[in-house]
């Protein structure tokens, strides 16, 4: 038997709401310039109460049916990946 699997679209989707370092500044004793140092971050992204990593994971599915230009009947699996599921059982 010949197995492939083959990658013919992607997507991607994340929360609306960043907070910059100097957002963080406001809350705790800290800087811009000490945390770049430090981590190399400047912003980070965070979901609303209404947002989960499952529902980003179904926009970004969406996106990448759309850009692989095929119908979601045709797919045989979908990976997803994330420090940061709906929940600890089962996760996203």
């Amino acid at each position: 038997m010949n197995f492939r699997a083959v990658v013919k679209g992607m997507g991607h989707a994340v929360p609306e709401k960043i907070v910059t370092n100097d957002d963080l500044a406001k809350m705790i004793d800290t800087n811009d310039a000490w945390i770049k140092q430090r981590t190399g971050i400047a912003e980070r992204r965070v979901c609303e109460p209404d947002e989960t990593c499952s529902g980003l994971a179904t926009e970004a599915a969406l996106q990448a049916l759309a850009n692989a230009g095929v119908d979601a009947t045709e797919v045989e699996m979908i990976i997803v990946a994330s420090v940061t599921g709906d929940y600890t059982f089962p996760s996203t």
